[in-house]
């Protein structure tokens, strides 16, 4: 019987091991210090939804876009507490998600917000071009600026263990449908990258790094037919977009960790 070999080649093999090299430099994990954390607060939050894709081009048409201003118009007329849900159920999202499967308790957003050290350090680090997804919460170029010796002062303001700063991207992760000259229909999937870092108070280096926890794209669509957007699907197609993206986080980081105990 003769016997079978797969042959690959050379190319192949160097691009599977730059992807492996890739995925390991993009996320550090140090259990030592982090087995000491019981206690968190997200103390960065940055969300961003673009599902801006090639296909637009083809359903463009001017009565499509007309349709897509105005309803961005009423949104931002209903204020930001409305204009803001989408990221702070993200920001909800990954507090419930570090809880249930690291084992930490994180701050709800109004304690985080309402805390004096919090407010302080927010005002001095606020800068042009860092804007605040939700109100009152630090951009994560802000958090970048704080000094070894704030985060230990913000560590100690808050009564926590860690302090995490959070920078979620929602894209479109595949279509489907078919549109030409502004007639047709495109369903676009929702996919969302997360980059997360945990500082504590034992050095200055980062607890835990992830520069891109990249999770599935969602099986719910969000239909565009002749440039006209459908949002009835809009909220269940990113939650589980968020949902992939926050399985992805922690399973790279139980990758590196090892058995997280539990509570």
């Amino acid at each position: 019987m003769k016997s079978s070999r797969v042959c690959l080649s050379v190319p192949f093999i160097l691009l599977a091991f730059a992807q492996a090299v890739a995925g390991c430099a993009s996320i550090q994990v140090r259990p030592a210090p982090l087995a000491t954390v019981h206690k968190a607060a997200i103390v960065a939050f940055a969300w961003s939804v673009d599902l801006s894709s090639d296909s637009d081009k083809n359903l463009s048409n001017s009565i499509g876009d007309a349709i897509n201003t105005s309803k961005t118009i009423a949104t931002l007329a209903q204020g930001a507490e409305v204009a803001e849900q989408p990221a702070r159920s993200g920001y909800e999202a990954l507090g419930k998600k570090l809880d249930e499967s690291v084992h930490w308790a994180v701050l709800p957003l109004t304690e985080v917000t309402a805390n004096t050290v919090y407010q302080q350090l927010n005002t001095a680090t606020h800068q042009i071009g860092a804007e605040a997804a939700i109100t009152g919460v630090m951009h994560p170029l802000q958090a970048g600026r704080l000094t070894p010796a704030q985060r230990k002062e913000l560590l100690k303001g808050l009564g926590v263990d860690a302090l995490l700063i959070a920078d979620i991207k929602i894209r479109v992760g595949g279509t489907s449908g078919f549109a030409m000259a502004g007639l047709g229909s495109i369903t676009k999937y929702p996919q969302a990258t997360i980059a997360l870092t945990a500082y504590g108070a034992q050095d200055n280096e980062p607890m835990w790094q992830d520069k891109y926890a990249a999770g599935d794209k969602a099986k719910t669509g969000i239909a565009n037919t002749m440039g006209a957007q459908n949002d009835s699907t809009k909220d269940t197609a990113l939650a589980e977009a968020m949902a992939s993206g926050l399985d992805k986080l922690i399973a790279r980081y139980r990758e590196q960790s090892g058995p997280i105990a539990s509570k």
